[in-house]
C-alpha cells in the first residue's frame, strides 16, 4: 500500500459517505475533501468504487475498508466489503 492507495481510500470513502460536505471522521475538523485538496489530490476520472474491485487495487481496497469499518462501523464495513467482491462471501 502507498500514499496514493491511500489518497484514494479517502476520497472514495468521502465519496460514499460524506452528508453535507462532513463525514463522521470529520465531525468538528476539517473536512476530507479539504485535507486532499491541500495535498494536491486530484482523482482521475476512472477512479470509482467499482475500480477497488481490480485485483491490483489491493491496498486501496483494504484503506477504503479500513476507513468504512473505522468510522461506520463493523456491520456497514462488512457490506462494503460484500459489495467489493461481488455478492460473493
Amino acid at each position: 500500500m502507498n500514499r496514493f492507495d491511500v489518497c484514494e481510500a479517502y476520497w472514495l470513502y468521502y465519496a460514499h459517505y460524506h452528508a453535507g460536505g462532513m463525514t463522521r471522521r470529520c465531525e468538528g475538523g476539517r473536512g476530507i475533501a479539504v485535507q486532499l485538496d491541500r495535498m494536491r489530490f486530484r482523482p482521475s476520472p476512472l477512479l470509482s468504487f467499482d475500480s477497488l474491485r481490480r485485483e491490483d487495487r489491493e491496498g486501496a481496497r483494504e484503506a477504503y475498508l479500513a476507513l468504512v469499518r473505522k468510522w461506520e462501523g463493523d456491520e456497514q464495513g462488512d457490506w462494503a466489503e460484500f459489495d467489493l467482491m461481488g455478492g460473493a462471501a
